[in-house]
């Protein structure tokens, strides 16, 4: 007989989370606030993620790594470096020629 189970009780979650960028090149740390249910939205628009079905274990790692690449991305930005520079979005590329 296949068993199921589920977490019932709410997991509430931080409205920010702050994220310790060290830059080994620059010789720095810096600590910057990330909104943490902006990180959840984003996985929930990637597509991949049913946030209604994935155990809160596994969703707070999830989101926990994209408030730290958004962390990451606003350090960046703060030193003038344009972390998506020459990156396009897979829906925006063309398609191979010979498809």
């Amino acid at each position: 007989m296949p068993l199921t189970a589920r977490i019932l009780t709410p997991i509430h979650l931080p409205d920010r989370v702050q994220v310790e960028i060290k830059d080994t090149v620059r010789g720095t740390t810096q600590t910057v606030t990330v909104d943490f249910h902006k990180a959840m939205q984003e996985l929930g628009e990637l597509g991949m993620v049913n946030l209604q079905e994935v155990e809160p274990a596994e969703l707070i790692s999830m989101a926990c790594a994209v408030a730290k690449h958004r962390a990451i991305d606003q350090y960046l930005l703060s030193i003038g470096v344009d972390p998506h520079a020459g990156v396009q979005r897979l829906d925006s590329l063309s398609e191979p020629e010979g498809t």
